[in-house]
């Protein structure tokens, strides 16, 4: 009876390893299985690069415009203007005469009203152009980004990239302080998040807002 006893726990206790030698074989293997899943997948991602289909539209070309005109120290002058404008129109507003506080008022508008208005009748004319109405398709990789446009491509590579910035409505990447493409934020999907990490790597950002740091 002893022996048998022994036998049955020898044979249990084998059996218990022989199971266990299977399961961390077989789980190491489908873990292996699982790896190469997800890196064939993020080369697979690498390989077709992220692709957006783009047509701009008269807020977009706007918006951009408005950046353009009020970025760096042109903001900062185009606002101390504006409000030197307002103090001067304050303190005289009893004892200068109606031409004064019409050119006061001329000069608060200017930057607030006047500017924004001539820069969007512009940009209504630029989106009535056939060229901007087809719209690009622009597929980026680890190499650069591609634009398809009117039958045609141009490839550019990151190092012809000048800077890029974001605002709360738009990716914007620059090839010179005039020329450059626009994502708006309404193309941004799910590649939000790759997309803006391949632009931060590859590109001098000069400006990221909240809505770039989220990407939601």
């Amino acid at each position: 009876r002893c022996c048998k006893k022994k036998d049955r726990t020898y044979n249990a206790v084998l059996t218990f390893c022989y199971i266990v030698y299977f399961l961390t074989i077989l789980i190491y293997r489908l873990m292996k299985v699982m790896h190469n899943i997800t890196k064939d997948k993020e080369n697979k991602d690498k390989k077709d690069g992220i692709s957006l289909d783009i047509k701009l539209n008269v807020n977009d070309i706007w918006l951009f415009s408005m950046y353009n005109a009020n970025r760096g120290m042109l903001g900062i002058f185009n606002l101390s203007f504006t409000l030197a404008a307002i103090y001067m129109l304050l303190i005289n507003i009893s004892s200068s005469d109606i031409p004064m506080k019409l050119l006061f008022v001329f000069f608060i508008l200017l930057f607030s009203v006047i500017q924004p208005a001539m820069l969007y009748l512009k940009a209504f004319k630029q989106a009535k152009n056939n060229h901007i109405k087809d719209g690009f398709k622009i597929i980026f990789d680890e190499s650069g980004f591609e634009v398809f446009q009117s039958g045609q491509s141009l490839k550019f590579e990151w190092n012809m990239v000048y800077k890029s910035a974001a605002t709360n409505t738009m990716i914007i990447i620059f090839l010179n302080n005039i020329r450059a493409y626009l994502i708006p934020k309404r193309y941004l999907n799910k590649d939000n998040y790759r997309l803006k990490e391949l632009i931060k790597s590859k590109t001098r950002v000069s400006f990221f807002t909240r809505f770039t740091n989220g990407f939601k």
